[in-house]
């Protein structure tokens, strides 16, 4: 571990937004974070945004041309939206 990202855990006033992070992602990652967005302003997409991206790329990637129907229905997602993602539109 990086000797600055161990000492982040002694810093008696670093700010509670940076110690949950750390607490979180762990302090080493923390400061990576620090070191190359540090002073930007980064934005970080809702969980449900991520689960959207691996849904359609699990389509995508299973999609046959002859199961457009099944899809449909395991993924709860009408047939034009599963063509929508498909052809790379959503």
């Amino acid at each position: 571990m990086n000797q600055n990202a161990a000492n982040l855990r002694n810093i008696k006033n670093l700010p509670d937004d940076i110690k949950t992070i750390a607490d979180i992602i762990g302090y080493e990652n923390a400061y990576k974070l620090c070191k190359y967005f540090g002073g930007g302003c980064i934005y970080i997409v809702q969980l449900k945004t991520i689960d959207r991206y691996l849904r359609n790329e699990k389509i995508r990637q299973a999609f046959n041309g002859a199961n457009i129907s099944e899809l449909s229905f395991k993924h709860g997602i009408s047939k034009k939206q599963i063509y929508r993602i498909v052809k790379g539109k959503s």
